[in-house]
């Protein structure tokens, strides 16, 4: 399933390469990383155990939005990126 996920850059500590990641369906599902690929597959593995939690709580998962109002952040991200992060199936013990 594609979601999408903003990029800020942040000031500390390095403020030429470390990044905010924040993926708008899921509240809550944030990371960070040095550099945007790294940060990538840092929310990526973020959403996955977000949803398992989801899953294993009985919460329905979000559908992808096709409208975001991102003049409602708080601050404009630097990139917005879309990323493919498949619904884990959880296997009872």
């Amino acid at each position: 399933m594609k979601w999408t996920v903003i990029l800020t850059r942040e000031d500390e500590p390095n403020p030429e390469n470390t990044y905010a990641a924040q993926c708008l369906e899921l509240p809550g599902a944030i990371s960070c990383g040095e550099g945007i690929q790294h940060t990538i597959e840092m929310i990526k593995e973020c959403i996955s155990l977000h949803l398992e939690g989801l899953i294993e709580d009985g919460e329905s998962i979000p559908t992808q939005e096709t409208v975001f109002d991102v003049s409602q952040l708080d601050e404009p991200p630097d990139y917005i990126v879309i990323v493919d992060v498949p619904i884990p199936v959880l296997v009872s013990v």
